[in-house]
């Protein structure tokens, strides 16, 4: 753009002089003194050629003029709406930093809890385990003692037998046995007669 426009001023400079000298240098051959109306001549032209050179620079660079000035609006459009995305982006990590303070005193809030309940709770599960094994312990223990009982019963019984078997076999004699096995047949017999 820069480049444009030199070339542009410098073309209308170059016209500009080339315009503006040819009067100078055709009154200079013609006369040594100029006359009023070779002045009035030479201002006039002046005013023209500056006149039109102005104008067809002004409508060129105008519009040379109008496309920066676009290309610049619409930089300044786009840095507003970088700038605003920017502020945005940074209202909303300044939101969740805040969050996430308030996030993480949550989770410690909730993971004590969480610890507390889980304490409790395995304290319920070991007393309800002990209470558990004390009731088999308890059963175990029943389960023991009625087995000795009915052991000592089953031994003292076979003690008692064996003592009674060792008294019989002691007091016993052939002549008892006869006199027992004679008093046998002898109600048998004294049954059969009854019926």
């Amino acid at each position: 753009m820069r480049m444009l426009r030199r070339r542009i001023f410098a073309r209308l400079t170059l016209a500009s002089a080339i315009l503006a000298l040819a009067p100078l240098a055709a009154a200079a051959q013609e006369s040594p003194s100029p006359t009023t109306a070779d002045w009035v001549f030479r201002w006039l032209n002046f005013a023209l050629i500056f006149g039109v050179g102005g104008w067809w620079a002004g409508r060129k660079l105008k519009v040379v003029f109008r496309r920066k000035a676009e290309q610049i609006a619409s930089s300044i459009a786009e840095a507003e709406a970088a700038r605003r995305e920017a502020e945005q982006r940074l209202r909303e990590a300044e939101a969740e930093l805040a969050s996430v303070e308030s996030e993480a005193q949550q989770m410690r809030e909730r993971a004590r809890r969480d610890s507390a309940a889980e304490v409790e709770r395995i304290g319920e599960l070991a007393r309800q385990e002990a209470a558990r094994v004390e009731r088999a312990a308890e059963a175990e223990i029943g389960a023991a003692e009625r087995s000795v009982a009915n052991r000592l019963r089953e031994l003292t019984v076979e003690k008692t037998m064996q003592r009674a078997r060792a008294l019989v076999a002691e007091r016993l004699t052939p002549a008892v046995d006869r006199g027992l096995c004679g008093r046998f047949i002898e109600a048998l017999g004294a049954g059969g007669s009854q019926s």
